[in-house]
């Protein structure tokens, strides 16, 4: 329909934790991962329930969410703080810039069952990337 073209997504807060966050489209509903925000279509802002799922065994923001079939897959992102640096371009980094604090973190989210569960590590830890399913694969 002409309304699924124009889903849009508003990631809204006053905190670094809730302006990180990723979502996914599943089963007609918007999934959003430790965020707060509203949804929109055309335009048209609509009112919707929070309702808390269980818990990411490994908390991380800035990952990225992949659906795949019916199951969520989040991938990476920042298991620090973020921290403002100071350089050529002043920005929020992951843990200040330390590369131990970018995660290769995989996990699997089945809302059916309200289960994450934890995969082997991806290949290379990052954040603030994007992934895609084409062929059933990420």
């Amino acid at each position: 329909s002409e309304d699924s073209r124009c889903l849009s997504l508003s990631i809204l807060g006053t905190s670094m934790s809730r302006v990180l966050a990723t979502a996914a489209v599943l089963a007609h509903r918007v999934w959003i991962v430790a965020s707060e925000g509203s949804v929109s279509l055309c335009g048209k802002t609509y009112a919707h329930t929070w309702k808390t799922k269980a818990s990411m065994s490994t908390a991380r923001s800035d990952m990225t969410a992949t659906t795949v079939k019916d199951s969520i897959y989040l991938l990476g992102g920042c298991q620090q703080d973020q921290e403002w640096t100071l350089g050529a371009y002043p920005s929020y980094m992951c843990g200040g810039g330390l590369a131990s604090a970018v995660s290769a973190a995989a996990t699997v989210y089945k809302p059916a069952s309200d289960e994450h569960t934890p995969l082997p590590d991806a290949p290379r830890a990052r954040y603030r990337h994007a992934a895609a399913e084409v062929g059933g694969k990420i």
